[in-house]
C-alpha cells in the first residue's frame, strides 16, 4: 500500500485507474477508426462519382469504348441544342404571328422539342445510339480510306457561324450555332391506308448542321438564304471572338471544345461515307407499276373482286370503295415503285404477278388489297429516286452494323449516369 497526498492508495485503486485509462484509449481508438471509416466511405463515394463512374464503359463498338463521361457531355450538348432551337422557333413565331400555317408548324416543332427535354432518360439513350453510329461510320470510313481533316472541320464550324472568309456574302453572325437533334427515324410504313413507305434518314437520330427551323411547305426561313448585304463585314477577328465566347458558354455546362467539334467531324464522316455508297448502288432497278383498291376486311374485298369479274370497271370501284383516299380518285394508281417501297406482303404479291393480272385479297397492316399490275420492267432511276436508293443502302448497312455482334451495350449503363432533374444549358 502507498500514499498519495496523504491518502492511502490501494491495489484496487490502481487497477481501477488502469481500467479507466485503457477505456479512454479504446474510446479514442474507436473514434479515430470510425472517423477514418467515414472518411474512407465518403472518399470512395467521391472517387466513384468523380472518376470511376465517369470513366466506366457504357458501350463497346468493335473494341472502341464509349465512356459515361463522353455520353454525358454529348447529352448536355444535345440539351443545349434543343433549347437553342426552342428559343429560335419562339422568335420566329413572333415574326410570323399572322401566318396560321407557319404557326401550326412551329407549334408542332416546339412540342417535339419539349417532349425530348422532358424525358432525359430517352434523350440519353438516343445520344448513346448516335455515338455508337458515329463510331461505326468512322470505323467503316477509315477502312475505306475516307478521312476528315481539322481544316475541313473548321470550315464546317465557320459555315455554322455564318462566317465565309473567302468572300461569300454573309448575313449578321449568329452566336449560338447548333446541330439539329432529330429523333429516331425508321423504315417502317407510316400509319394510314396507303401501303407505301418512304425510306427516311437513318435508324438512329442524326445531328444535321442547320441554323434555323423549316416551316413545313412554306419557304425556308434562314438567315443565309441568298446573298444579303451586311452593314459591317464579319471579320476573322469577330468570328474568333464569337467562337471563343460560345466555347466558354459550353464549358460552363461541362461541354468541351472537343465535344463540340466531334459533332461536325461525325457529320462529315457520315456525309462522305454515304456518298461512297453511290459506287454500290445501280442507276436502274426492277420496278412494278400497279394500282390497288384497299378494303376493310376480306369479305368486302372478295365482294369487290366479284364485281370486277362481273364487268364493273376498276376505276369506278376504286373511287366508290377504296379506303386509300390519297389515290382512290385516280383508280388507286401507285405509279412505278421498286423493292422496299411497299410493305412486304404487298410488294411480294405485286412483283410476283404477271402484267395485266389482278391479285388479292392481300392482307397487310392497312387492310385487304386488290392489286392490278400494269407494268413490270427494269427502269432508270431519276436523281431523286437514285439518292433515295443510296440513302436506303447506307441505312440498311448502318442498321445491320448497329445490331451486329460488334456493338455491346453495358448492362444497366443508365446507373452510371448522373441524375439531373432540369436541363443545364449554355443558352439559358
Amino acid at each position: 500500500m502507498s500514499k498519495q497526498g496523504g491518502t492511502p492508495v490501494t491495489k484496487k485503486h490502481h487497477a481501477r485507474v488502469e481500467r479507466e485509462r485503457l477505456q479512454r484509449r479504446w474510446i479514442m481508438v474507436g473514434t479515430i477508426a470510425t472517423a477514418l471509416i467515414l472518411v474512407g466511405i465518403l472518399g470512395y463515394g467521391w472517387f466513384d462519382q468523380s472518376y470511376v463512374k465517369p470513366h466506366s464503359t457504357v458501350a463497346d463498338v468493335n473494341s472502341e469504348k464509349i465512356s459515361a463521361m463522353g455520353v454525358e457531355a454529348r447529352f448536355k450538348l444535345a440539351q443545349d441544342n434543343l433549347v437553342s432551337q426552342q428559343q429560335r422557333i419562339s422568335q420566329f413565331m413572333q415574326v410570323f404571328a399572322d401566318n396560321p400555317s407557319i404557326q401550326s408548324s412551329f407549334t408542332q416543332q416546339l412540342q417535339q422539342i419539349q417532349s425530348q427535354l422532358a424525358n432525359p432518360a430517352s434523350l440519353r439513350q438516343t445520344v448513346l445510339d448516335q455515338m455508337v453510329d458515329d463510331l461505326l461510320i468512322r470505323q467503316e470510313a477509315n477502312r475505306r480510306g475516307i478521312t476528315v481533316t481539322p481544316a475541313e472541320i473548321r470550315k464546317a464550324v465557320e459555315d455554322a457561324f455564318g462566317f465565309f472568309p473567302n468572300g461569300t456574302s454573309t448575313p449578321a453572325p449568329t452566336l449560338t450555332p447548333y446541330l439539329t437533334f432529330t429523333p429516331t427515324a425508321s423504315l417502317t410504313p407510316t400509319a394510314g391506308p396507303s401501303p407505301t413507305s418512304t425510306p427516311t434518314s437513318t435508324s438512329t437520330p442524326t445531328l444535321e448542321p442547320t441554323l434555323t427551323p423549316t416551316a413545313g411547305p412554306s419557304p425556308t426561313i434562314t438567315p443565309t438564304s441568298g446573298p444579303q448585304p451586311t452593314p459591317t463585314a464579319y471579320t476573322t477577328q469577330a468570328f474568333g471572338g464569337d467562337y471563343q465566347k460560345y466555347i466558354a458558354s459550353l464549358a460552363k455546362i461541362g461541354v468541351s471544345e472537343a465535344d463540340f467539334l466531334a459533332q461536325f467531324e461525325a457529320q462529315l464522316f457520315r456525309d462522305r461515307l454515304q456518298k461512297a455508297f453511290e459506287a454500290t448502288v445501280p442507276h436502274s432497278e426492277e420496278q412494278v407499276h400497279a394500282r390497288h383498291i384497299l378494303l376493310k376486311d376480306e369479305a368486302t374485298a372478295q365482294l369487290v373482286l366479284d364485281q370486277l369479274k362481273a364487268g364493273k370497271t376498276w376505276e369506278d370501284l376504286a373511287k366508290a370503295t377504296s379506303l386509300d383516299t390519297s389515290n382512290k380518285d385516280s383508280g388507286g394508281d401507285l405509279g412505278w415503285f421498286g423493292r422496299g417501297a411497299m410493305v412486304k406482303e404487298f410488294e411480294d404479291a405485286a412483283f410476283a404477278a404477271t402484267v395485266g393480272s389482278t391479285v388479292g385479297p392481300i392482307k397487310t397492316t392497312y387492310g385487304y388489297h386488290l392489286i392490278q399490275v400494269l407494268g413490270h420492267e427494269t427502269r432508270q432511276l431519276d436523281p431523286t429516286a437514285y439518292q433515295s436508293a443510296v440513302q436506303k443502302a447506307f441505312t440498311d448497312w448502318l442498321n445491320t452494323a448497329h445490331n451486329g455482334k460488334g456493338v455491346v451495350y453495358t448492362a444497366n449503363w443508365e446507373s452510371l449516369m448522373p441524375v439531373e432533374p432540369t436541363p443545364q444549358t449554355a443558352t439559358q
